[in-house]
């Protein structure tokens, strides 16, 4: 058992073929897909032919979790948690393109995921004012 998912590493070959079918070229390739680039592409149905390689790597208790159907969430669930096995993530981030909110996907170091955390609470933080002197509220 190598996690808490998996049974076997996942080989890197078919986390490039995964990664592939979502529409990024390598582990390196920092573009951003939209929801709807990803939905253009048929890719449940690249994914299930890969099952019976998910059935190998993945713990026979997870099988039902992420296996029985194959739909857009999943395909990028699945994904996600064959790049954490090498230090990889999928970073989902909402933006608005023609006045929609649409959900924006990109693959992203381990490294690289916790400096963008740790710059995004930064920025929440540096929103936040913090009061010096006391504050007196009249209710008259």
């Amino acid at each position: 058992m190598i996690n808490q998912l998996f049974s076997i590493q996942p080989d890197k070959t078919n986390i490039i073929k995964c990664i592939n079918i979502l529409g990024f070229t390598n582990l390196e390739d920092r573009k951003e897909l939209s929801k709807i680039d990803i939905l253009s592409m048929n890719i449940c149905v690249e994914f299930k032919k890969l099952d019976n390689y998910f059935r190998t790597i993945y713990l026979p208790c997870k099988h039902s979790n992420f296996l029985t159907n194959y739909h857009f969430k999943n395909c990028i669930t699945i994904t996600r948690q064959l790049l954490r096995t090498i230090n990889y993530d999928i970073l989902s981030k909402e933006k608005m393109i023609k006045n929609t909110k649409i959900m924006v996907y990109s693959i992203i170091s381990k490294s690289e995921k916790e400096q963008y955390k740790l710059s995004k609470r930064r920025k929440k933080e540096g929103n936040i004012k913090k009061l010096t002197e006391p504050v007196v509220i009249d209710f008259n």
